[in-house]
């Protein structure tokens, strides 16, 4: 769970604070949002399939969305997907208009007026899935476009004293939030690289592989969060030295896990968890960088006061 946005004393026109105001509700909907699919690709799995009842005569049963799981999934869905703060404001569009948006007509169809069976459910497990690692790819575009404008200004702040003042920061100040969008850039290029292997029919992990993953993706993530609310969310600097220690951990283990794949008998599978490791051994160096940027902010703000 990532800290509440803390107040930001300064001018309501402050270009700085309104960007880390907006940046803080962002990285709130998209935690939401995914949070919100994960939970409801885990209900779809645990719902039972039911089968279209073979005709027997003038009496055949007619099956309904309650007697087939239909109404379970519409219920998952709407209590997840469709139930995050912002879904109103942001997406208002009716179950049906939803489904398809994120799963394409064809699933969207059988859902409405189909029943559940295997078939209905693998591909629903199939697009949850294929829709958070699109989610990735897209916020990876965004997190470049971000970086850019944030590297505009650093540069302009380098030789235009004007552009300091309008930003109410000294150049320590702006260097550390260009050191640390920096590093949540790089993160967002290998969080893309994991969602396209995950996008990639093709990128076979070994059978025993895969649950680990999950695991140190979860642990690198918690990382990065601890470090962002450091500098985002005025969170306090205790969380900083938490990403450290972590990090410290999480990358010994990958660090094993890695030695171990050796060892496995196919080298495509190896060779795609070899960088499956590597991208969330970076993950946490760069959100232990942000750490340190966030120790060296706060610490200075200190001896400043």
């Amino acid at each position: 769970m990532t800290a509440d946005p803390a107040h930001v004393d300064r001018a309501p026109d402050d270009p700085l604070a309104a960007a880390r105001r907006a940046l803080a509700v962002e990285r709130q909907r998209t935690t939401d949002e995914r949070d919100a699919l994960s939970t409801f690709l885990d209900r779809v799995r645990d719902v039972d399939v039911v089968e279209p009842t073979p005709m027997q005569g003038p009496k055949r049963q007619i099956q309904t969305p309650q007697t087939t799981g239909l109404a379970t999934v519409r219920d998952a869905y709407v209590g997840t997907v469709m139930s995050v703060p912002h879904y109103d404001e942001e997406y208002g569009d009716s179950y049906g208009e939803s489904l398809e948006a994120e799963f394409g007509a064809d699933v969207a169809a059988a859902l409405l007026q189909g029943h559940f069976g295997e078939y209905c459910k693998q591909s629903v497990l199939a697009k949850t899935e294929q829709a958070l690692a699109e989610r990735v790819v897209d916020r990876d575009a965004e997190a470049d476009k971000l970086f850019a404008m944030v590297t505009r200004h650093f540069r302009r702040a380098l030789t235009d004293l004007h552009e300091v003042e309008k930003l109410d920061q000294g150049r320590d100040d702006l260097f550390e939030y260009y050191y640390a969008c920096r590093q949540f850039e790089r993160i967002a290029d290998h969080a893309e690289k994991i969602a396209r292997f995950a996008l990639d029919p093709d990128a076979g992990l070994p059978a025993d592989f895969s649950d680990r993953v999950v695991s140190l993706g979860n642990d690198a993530r918690q990382i990065v969060d601890q470090a962002a609310d450091v500098i985002l969310a005025d969170a306090g600097i205790e969380a900083a030295h938490l990403a450290l220690e972590h990090r410290d951990e999480l990358v010994t283990e990958i660090e094993t896990l890695d030695r171990n794949l050796y060892d496995h008998d196919v080298p495509s599978e190896a060779h795609t968890a070899g960088l499956l490791l590597d991208s969330l051994r970076r993950t946490a160096e760069y959100g232990a960088n942000v750490a340190n940027i966030s120790i060296q902010q706060v610490s200075r703000t200190e001896t400043d006061e």
